[in-house]
């Protein structure tokens, strides 16, 4: 963990060790929040796309250092994803894709199985 200096508005400081990427205020506490919400609603989505839970269930997790989010998959394989990387996907576009493979995947087994 990386030490944060804090200085208030009084000028002292106070040095705290804090993972990367957190806010040591209260303001932006309530900030983190709002981002935790937004950000687990569509990890909760996406979650569901692949038939997973999420795992975080009120605050972020932190993995390397980073804002994260916990999942298990649907076959109880625990993983992470970062805020940031659950902030740049395009669900609709996952969904798609998914799909688009499990049929794929489908076909390949139904294939054998004729053989």
């Amino acid at each position: 963990m990386l030490p944060k200096i804090v200085i208030d508005h009084t000028g002292s400081e106070d040095t705290e060790w804090q993972p990367r990427g957190t806010v040591s205020n209260k303001k932006s506490s309530g900030q983190k929040h709002q981002q935790f919400v937004d950000v687990s609603d569509k990890a909760r989505k996406l979650a569901k796309i692949f038939n997973g839970v999420i795992k975080s269930e009120s605050n972020f997790s932190i993995c390397k250092g980073q804002f994260s989010i916990r999942f298990n998959c649907q076959n109880e394989h625990n993983f992470y994803l970062t805020a940031d990387q659950i902030n740049k996907l395009d669900l609709d576009q996952v969904k798609l894709s998914y799909k688009k493979y499990r049929l794929h995947l489908q076909r390949i087994f139904e294939n054998k199985e004729g053989e």
